[in-house]
């Protein structure tokens, strides 16, 4: 049988009694809360619960304060007190402002009525100081824990309690980085990771990356600026991955698992800036690959694209690149690219429905692409080569100008260039 007192003490017949922590307490500085580290409006410091509850405040100096919650059960505050992409209208509470003279470090506690009922905690550039709150076991039902730009958190939740997660998202936690991921974290599957800027993945065992293809569950992953310089094979266990980032890391080759998972339609990798001509992988399991977000080196030598009409071939839904000057930035490997990218697309595209095989499930294949950038110029005139023909026939382009003509009016392209 359980007994309680003021919610605050529990037995179960004659085991010792147990005390119910329904509280979350932070460190932080300043003058007031939330002081952001980013002036964004994106920030924000929010909790999403099941029901409708009351959280008290002890703000540390003295004052403690009620607050409920509001629209879709949220509440929370930012920068400035009003709207964020996260919280809005009377979801938002006042800017607290201390009433005391200390601007240093001070805890403040949220105690809610009911704890294991919060299924969202967001901070997005508010600034928090200090570990993590160990309490957040206690938040068995939580479902999205989102930390981002936080900037001087000192150690990381365990979350073998939770497990609820569907998202994981610990971006830019602090001014150094963590060297592993904890054990706790693969006691969850989440849907979305993203460890952005926050982890040290340089060794490949003792960091746990080599783990990371146990979360088969996961959908999207961010892993940039990770220093991680390899992916286990295991990786390509990830077949649900639809989003994958890898900016920022320095890789010395393009990782083969990559291109065995299915269901990723966008990818953003790059490589160490002392990288040249390296190979892509063959693509020819990626059938949902859409966008491409792709850095290379100052000189634009990164990547090897002679191997795109043969590498590429299976991106059927291929439709276009994120900041494609970060990829192609000059015009000398413009006019590369835009030869192998031709021949890419008219060996693989068709040029018009009449020519598609019976029973081909992509037959818009290699069609209504974009790519370019103002920037970057082409050899030749944009203009019809000789023997073209809509919808009939390429004919015989004599420079890259007329590439791109053949390519935007038989292949639907929409090709930016200066």
């Amino acid at each position: 049988m359980f007994y309680s007192l003021d919610n605050r003490i529990i037995s179960v017949e004659d085991r010792i009694p147990q005390r119910i922590n329904n509280s979350l307490t932070f460190q932080v500085d300043g003058d007031r809360f939330p002081i952001s580290t980013f002036d964004t409006g994106s920030n924000g410091f929010y909790f999403r619960s099941l029901i409708k509850q009351s959280i008290s405040v002890n703000w540390g100096d003295g004052t403690i304060e009620d607050f409920e919650t509001a629209l879709n059960n949220t509440t929370g505050w930012t920068q400035d007190g009003g709207d964020s992409v996260y919280i809005k209208g009377d979801q938002v509470n006042p800017i607290h402002y201390y009433q005391d003279s200390n601007v240093g470090n001070r805890f403040i506690t949220f105690t809610f009525e009911s704890l294991e009922d919060i299924i969202v905690f967001g901070s997005r550039y508010v600034k928090l100081i200090g570990p993590f709150p160990t309490n957040i076991l206690s938040v068995k039902k939580l479902s999205k824990l989102i930390i981002s730009a936080t900037k001087f958190i000192t150690s990381l939740p365990d979350l073998s309690k939770n497990k609820d997660l569907s998202t994981i998202s610990l971006g830019q936690l602090s001014q150094n980085t963590f060297d592993i991921i904890p054990e706790s974290f693969f006691e969850t599957n989440p849907t979305d990771l993203n460890f952005n800027d926050s982890f040290d993945l340089s060794d490949l065992i003792s960091s746990n990356l080599f783990r990371i293809g146990e979360m088969t569950n996961l959908e999207e992953l961010n892993l940039s600026g990770c220093l991680a310089t390899e992916l286990d094979e295991s990786f390509g266990n990830l077949i649900e991955i639809r989003d994958l980032r890898l900016l920022g890391n320095p890789f010395t080759s393009f990782p083969e698992s990559i291109a065995k998972l299915p269901k990723m339609n966008r990818l953003y990798f790059g490589l160490d800036s002392s990288v040249e001509n390296a190979s892509f992988p063959d693509f020819k399991d990626s059938v949902s690959l859409s966008t491409f977000y792709f850095i290379s080196n100052a000189s634009g030598t990164s990547f090897n694209l002679q191997e795109i009409p043969l590498k590429w071939a299976g991106l059927v839904k291929l439709s276009g690149f994120i900041l494609f000057q970060l990829f192609i930035k000059n015009d000398d490997k413009f006019d590369e690219f835009t030869d192998v990218f031709y021949t890419l697309c008219t060996n693989e595209g068709y040029i018009n429905a009449s020519s598609v095989p019976p029973g081909d499930l992509y037959p818009d294949r290699f069609k209504n692409i974009l790519w370019g950038h103002s920037s970057l110029s082409q050899t030749g005139n944009i203009q019809a080569p000789s023997g073209f023909s809509l919808g009939i026939s390429n004919g015989t382009p004599a420079n890259q100008g007329e590439k791109i003509y053949v390519l935007v009016n038989n292949y639907g392209h929409t090709i930016t260039t200066s």
